[in-house]
């Protein structure tokens, strides 16, 4: 274990030593480089091709060597600032200095006495900055690095630093300890060790000061390596002629090459005992080697890849035609993997390019691709290229059948030739023949009547013909009715027609229908069969067909019975009387008078009634209520009055619907199915750490993250949209904890103890040597690193975690240390000390949009005196709290939006955690959780905050994690409207720090465990058992009390851990004392017995 130095030495650094002298012939030689004609010359006038101004500073170690030793307690370092290469003058310059122990200055010279990393910030007076770095280092690490002993080896050689010691009068011994012997070379800085220990450094200068520095020296086993080609390349060739794959094997670290065994295995049943085998397939090869002085094995697998022949193509089949007697092949190659060479067969015939990809060629046969590369692999590709017959065709436009319309208007058929593939227009001719006696001889026959017609083409120049037929047919005409005449009455001053169309008259009743009237009269729903009229007249019912333009035309007579009014109100609408889900959308209803079947506006009063009292005498209104709605018009030259049909306004409603229950995720359910319920088009949303599986758009979809899940229903009319939300939460994880310790001085065993949150748990234990317990508390004897598991049979939740159990010659110090905030002023907070040293602390607040402020927000908070509104929080003995504050002041007031507290132990870790308390965790932080990080981030532990609501107050136990680096504090979750929430505070933080010193033995470990006779006085037997920690012989002789010897009573072996038993029989024996004496390898026990009769 290393120590800490106050004498450090430099790490020098190129940019370090140079010398001024050297920076100006550098920053001479840029200039010159950058501008040979003119040098470089100051430019204070502004032009796009200018380069901004640099600020640089080195840092040079002055009056002395540049590193810290016992005749050398200060380096002085001082700083040169630059501006374009130019030397500052300091007093325009600002400087910042940080190191190490807290270490500050503004000087542009500093002297130091502590080593460590020295920053330096400069700022000049037009704000331009620059920083540097310099490390000082002592004498740490002057006895070199950490050494091991293999098992093989019965030395190892110490590498200490010579330089810069040696130089500057400093003269090295060496000391042994906790074991430790040194061979030879005590006096020199490499000297040779034999055993395992703690190994110091002694440097002593001429003055007559030392300086210390330590390494340390452990036991390892042997490490065999076996590496296969070691780096060559092996890859069989293209033509898959055989290589061999030597092997290098090495034995901590040196070659070895003699009493070494080999089993190989490889693809389709390869296998060999060689040192270098034959390969001659593909694949993955690997070789075990035993090294048989000691039986370690070692493995290695290697690729062994066979060098690809070139691929590529020689493309498609090609056709010679009359219009193409040649044409180009198109061969092709990957990767550019190989050249190409064409050859020809069956009276092939090559016009040019026969070594390019595509050559030209003027004649059927065979060709072949020959690709052929650099270490001579050839692949061949063949392509056939055949001469075709020529091929005339007729055909009639697309192909497909056409239709006359209602109307008879004529179509078009045009006539199309093709020779070999091509569509030609010269030299043609053409002959139509079709039904009732039609003939044409023009491309473009016009077709007036259906029926059959047939075209016959003939290529002039060859006489080829080519005939083509299609039919054509005619589009049926609707069939319908307008319905019976209709009559007005005051009782019915409004009538329905009655229209409608003959079932398959139209195909695919793909229609439209439209009314008409003789008098101007409006139509209520005009494109219905069945349209709303209000005024006498002569109505015309047209029905077309969409797709031919075919039509029906009949019409109706509406009268108006003798004796009833003339004037009539109507309502008239742009379209469906609805109004959306938002409750500002409105209507527009237009307010009509009709005298006499005319409509008129001078003379006319209007009155409007609707819902809730509604009225209004505009012509035209806007509504924003459902309901029913009537016009009452005025005649006044004639008081004449008219009430319309009531028009009823209605509004969609928002969909109704549930995100259903809340749900749990546990060990065992990894992943639940939200279970959401509604009419509409389906959109779920996961917010605050949620993520869905699948099923985004269904009711149910599956999920397997903590988090907010919106479901959106939304109708796709009126923009009628409902939200509902669920939460998920992950149920609390199993915690679990351990106790190691130290073997015991005199039975050489320690037990380890373990426990958990589970009440079914089973407990698994695996430690050094392959060690394995199913036991919750097993009595172990070997030092070493010992993990549990433990896994829940009934929630399907398992857990982890280490203990350490160490030798009896050694002993780890477990101190307990308590933050409780007590002695802190009351507002912001960034560190605090405890006995182990400071603990960082930095507060994230949450914003209300879920970003986070850049500021330490973490706080000191009264909870017997709450201030703000942190009520929540108020307890009666629990003194000082922390916080994360609302705002950056020292006035404590809890944030409610939630964020993070971290407590970082960086400067005293790793540490072992305990436990802590926690107050005012509501119903709604139920996503919050503690979470444990080690040096390198890593989670090693988490555990869930219980919401048990306002004021509460609970104890988190962390499980002794052992490692932790970090604590991190997430307060979170969703109040009843959904925003952010997390308001509660953390108290009593307890923690471990370890210690390890040297506890030798006092007792020597005895190795009879269990030694007794019974019963000491007896009249006829006796017995003496025992038992042995390790394995050895022993006998055990009877005496009398002059220590003569009486009889020898058994001798043997002694298996460990066994109870061994020796029966003594008085029978023959006189009455007296006795002693039993049990001898054996490690020592004996003597046994005082009396025979009484």
């Amino acid at each position: 274990m290393k120590k800490n130095y106050t004498y450090t030495i430099p790490e020098f650094q190129s940019y370090h030593t140079s010398s001024r002298l050297w920076r100006l012939f550098a920053f001479s030689l840029l200039c010159f480089l950058l501008y040979p004609a003119t040098g470089l010359q100051a430019n204070t006038t502004a032009n796009a091709n200018m380069v901004a101004d640099q600020l640089t500073v080195t840092i040079e170690n002055h009056l002395g060597p540049g590193w810290i030793s016992c005749n050398h307690e200060k380096v002085t370092l001082v700083a040169t600032v630059y501006l374009n290469g130019v030397q500052q003058n300091p007093d325009g310059i600002s400087f910042s200095w940080t190191g190490p122990e807290g270490y500050k200055s503004t000087g542009s010279r500093i002297a130091v006495t502590v080593a460590g990393e020295y920053v330096l910030t400069v700022q000049n007076a037009a704000g331009l900055t620059a920083s540097a770095k310099y490390v000082v280092r002592g004498v740490a690490g002057a006895a070199g690095a950490d050494k091991v002993i293999r098992t093989s080896e019965t030395s190892v050689q110490l590498a200490a630093e010579s330089h810069p010691w040696e130089t500057f009068g400093f003269t090295p011994s060496w000391t042994a300890s906790n074991g430790g012997n040194i061979v030879s070379g005590a006096d020199t800085f490499t000297p040779s060790v034999g055993a395992p220990g703690t190994y110091t450094l002694t440097l002593t200068h001429t003055s007559g000061c030392t300086m210390e520095d330590q390494v340390e020296v452990t036991e390892g086993e042997d490490v065999l390596e076996v590496y296969i080609g070691r780096g060559s390349v092996l890859q069989i060739d293209c033509y898959g002629t055989p290589i061999h794959a030597y092997t290098h094997v090495y034995l901590n670290g040196d070659e070895v090459t003699e009493g070494l065994t080999y089993k190989w295995s490889g693809p389709n049943g390869f296998s060999s005992e060689g040192s270098g085998p034959t390969i001659s397939e593909p694949g993955d090869y690997t070789v075990v080697v035993t090294y048989l002085a000691t039986g370690l094995t070692a493995t290695a697998t290697r690729e062994i890849s066979q060098r690809p022949r070139p691929e590529g193509s020689a493309g498609p089949d090609k056709v010679l035609t009359r219009d193409n007697p040649t044409v180009t092949l198109e061969g092709s190659v990957v990767n550019n993997s190989g050249q190409p060479t064409w050859l020809a067969s069956d009276g092939g015939n090559f016009v040019s390019g026969y070594r390019t990809l595509n050559p030209i060629v003027d004649a059927p046969g065979t060709y072949t691709l020959v690709l052929q590369d650099g270490r001579g692999c050839k692949t061949e590709y063949t392509v056939k290229v055949t001469k075709a017959e020529d091929q005339f065709i007729a055909r009639i436009g697309d192909g497909s059948s056409k239709q006359l319309d209602c109307d008879r208007n004529p179509i078009t058929l045009n006539a199309y030739a093709t020779l070999n593939g091509e569509e030609i227009k010269e030299g043609i001719t053409y002959s139509w023949t079709g039904p009732t006696g039609y003939t044409s001889i023009q491309q473009k026959a016009i077709i007036y009547e259906p029926g059959d017609y047939t075209l016959v083409a003939t290529h002039i120049a060859t006489g080829a013909t080519a005939t083509a037929t299609m039919t054509v047919s005619r589009m049926p005409s609707p069939e319908g009715s307008a319905g019976p005449d209709k009559v007005l009455t005051r009782e019915n001053p409004t009538v329905r027609l009655e229209g409608s169309v003959v079932p398959g008259s139209v195909p695919n009743d793909f229609y439209e229908v439209m009314w008409f009237n003789n008098v101007g009269a409006s139509i209520k729903e005009p494109w219905s069969l069945n349209p709303e009229v209000d005024t006498p007249g002569t109505y015309r019912m047209v029905i077309t067909d969409r797709l031919g333009k075919c039509t029906f035309v009949d019409e109706v007579v509406v009268t108006r019975e003798e004796g009833e009014s003339p004037l009539v109100a109507r309502i008239s609408t742009s379209g469906v009387p609805q109004l959306g889900c938002d409750p500002a959308d409105s209507f527009y209803m237009m307010g009509v008078a009709m005298l006499d079947g005319q409509t008129v506006t001078e003379g006319i009063t209007y009155k409007w009634n609707g819902p809730n009292g509604y009225t209004s005498n505009d012509k035209n209104v806007s509504v924003t209520e459902a309901g029913d709605y009537t016009l009452m018009v005025t005649y006044t030259a004639r008081n004449l009055t008219a009430t319309s049909e009531p028009i009823r306004v209605s509004r969609y409603t928002l969909p109704e619907g549930s995100a259903g229950p809340e749900k749990v995720l546990t060990c065992k359910n990894r992943t639940v199915t939200l279970e959401g319920s509604g009419h509409g088009m389906v959109q779920w949303v996961a917010s605050h750490g949620g993520n869905i599986v699948s099923g985004h758009n269904t009711l149910n979809p599956v999920v397997d993250a903590p988090g907010i899940y919106t479901m959106e229903l939304n109708l796709m009319r009126g923009g009628c949209v409902s939200y509902f939300t669920v939460k998920v939460i992950r149920e609390e994880d199993m915690t679990v904890n351990a106790t190691g310790g130290q073997l015991d001085c005199t039975t050489g065993t320690v037990q380890l103890t373990s426990s958990s949150s589970a009440e079914n748990a089973t407990y698994s234990w695996t430690g050094p040597n392959g060690y394995t317990s199913a036991e919750q508390n097993p009595v172990v004897k070997v030092a070493g690193t010992y993990t549990l598991t433990v896994a829940d049979p009934d929630g399907g939740c398992s857990a982890s975690t280490s203990v350490v159990v160490t030798p009896s010659s050694t002993e780890v110090t477990m101190t307990q240390h308590l933050i409780d905030f007590d002695d802190q002023p009351r507002g912001l907070i960034s560190s605090i000390d405890t006995e182990a040293g400071p603990v960082a602390i930095t507060g994230r607040k949450r914003n209300p949009d879920g970003t986070y402020a850049p500021e330490n927000h973490a706080a000191i908070f009264d909870s017997q005196d709450p201030t703000g509104d942190d009520t929540n929080l108020y307890t009666t003995d629990w003194g000082q709290v922390l916080i994360i504050n609302q705002y950056q002041n020292d006035y404590p007031d809890a944030t409610q939006w939630g964020g993070e507290l971290i407590l970082d132990f960086s400067a005293i870790g790793p540490v072992t955690m305990e436990s802590f308390r926690v107050v005012g965790m509501d119903k709604f932080e139920d996503l919050s959780w503690v979470y444990l990080y080690d040096a390198n981030g890593k989670e090693l532990n988490k555990v869930y905050l219980k919401p048990l609501g306002m004021n509460s107050k609970q104890l988190v136990n962390l499980g002794n994690t052992r490692g932790v680096m970090k604590m991190k504090v997430v307060l979170d979750g969703r109040d009843g409207s959904g925003d952010f929430a997390g308001s509660a505070a953390i108290d009593n933080i307890k923690f471990h720090t370890e210690s390890v010193t040297s506890s030798p033995c006092t007792v020597a470990v005895e190795n009879f465990t269990h030694a007794m006779a019974y019963p000491t006085a007896f009249s006829d037997r006796t017995t003496v058992e025992f038992i042995v920690r390790e394995t050895e012989n022993y006998s055990i002789n009877l005496y009398d009390a002059q220590g003569m010897l009486v009889k020898q009573l058994q001798s043997g072996t002694a298996r460990a851990g066994e109870m061994t038993r020796v029966e003594v029989n008085g029978k023959d024996l006189k009455e007296g004392m006795y002693f039993a004496r049990l001898v054996g390898s490690s020592g004996s026990k003597t046994f005082k017995l009396v025979l009484k009769r």
